[in-house]
């Protein structure tokens, strides 16, 4: 078996019926399997997707009794899987080329590459945000503060999307389709289930890379990612973001870096409050942020 396709649904059996069709329409170039993980979902979606794939021999649906946060239903999808290769894949995702194949062939021709990743795409075709070049540190809460002008006096247009036709070299994937080798995903243990939801990616990533393993760029696969099509409730979606946050933050940084993180980030959240009373926004998010801080 060459690639092992891993989707997590909680309540989005049309969205994950989509996004296994356009692995089976468009995957023709490597051996494959989809293991799809259901994380408990309230709506019998689980069952649903068990009917719907009783007969395909290549798609198993694996029922979890609790709800296990992403990471920790990607690890069960993975204790279950048998592929060289692991494409830990979203719900909210289709894929626009045979992506799989793509990815696969390029771990396997680069062995210095650990974890990889395709340029994401909105519904609309718009470049959407694939990878960040930096890890959560002062330096990324200064530039996030000054609207990421230090990266992308760096790194140009690629500061989250290749515009290229080349591999680059990256911090962290966006979780949304990574793939990495299934003897580097034995060796660290894939997700830490210390993040229920959020900055798993970033923290697999980071562990990759102290490993002496490169994080990359492939643009020419292709997929498009209906980014927040799997959780729309905002105020919730920020809690867990900065729950995770802090995790990764207290996991591999000490108290006094993590400290000034916390500052610059908190001012962030005041501008962007700010900013949004003015404009008559959504402050939803950034409000449920605001009060994460306060209730420290």
């Amino acid at each position: 078996m060459d690639v092992s396709i891993i989707i997590v649904n909680y309540c989005t059996a049309g969205l994950v019926a989509a996004a296994v069709e356009s692995v089976v329409h468009l995957t023709q170039g490597v051996s494959y399997e989809v293991l799809i993980v259901d994380n408990a979902s309230p709506d019998g979606s689980g069952a649903e997707l068990q009917t719907r794939y009783a007969a395909d021999e290549k798609v198993k649906v694996i029922l979890s009794e609790v709800n296990l946060g992403f990471g920790g239903a990607n690890n069960l999808g993975f204790s279950q899987s048998q592929g060289r290769n692991v494409f830990l894949l979203n719900p909210d995702t289709v894929l626009l080329n045979d992506a799989v194949s793509l990815l696969s062939l390029y771990l396997d021709d680069n062995e210095e590459a650990g974890v990889c990743g395709g340029n994401l795409y909105t519904a609309e075709g718009q470049p959407a945000s694939s990878f960040k070049r930096l890890f959560p540190s002062v330096g990324a809460e200064l530039s996030s503060l000054m609207c990421h002008v230090p990266e992308k006096l760096r790194y140009g247009r690629n500061v989250t999307f290749n515009h290229t036709r080349h591999v680059l070299d990256v911090a962290f994937i966006v979780g949304a389709d990574l793939m990495i080798r299934r003897s580097l995903a034995e060796e660290l243990g894939l997700f830490d289930t210390a993040f229920f939801m959020y900055y798993e990616e970033t923290d697999l990533c980071r562990r990759v890379k102290d490993m002496g393993y490169a994080v990359r760029s492939v643009p020419g696969a292709r997929i498009c990612h209906l980014e927040g099509k799997s959780i729309s409730n905002l105020e919730r979606k920020a809690e867990m973001n900065f729950n995770s946050r802090s995790v990764y933050m207290k996991k591999h940084h000490g108290s006094a870096y993590v400290a000034l993180c916390d500052f610059i980030f908190r001012i962030s959240v005041g501008l962007r409050l700010f900013v949004l009373t003015l404009s008559g926004g959504n402050k939803a998010y950034w409000g449920t942020m605001k009060k994460m801080f306060d209730k420290r």
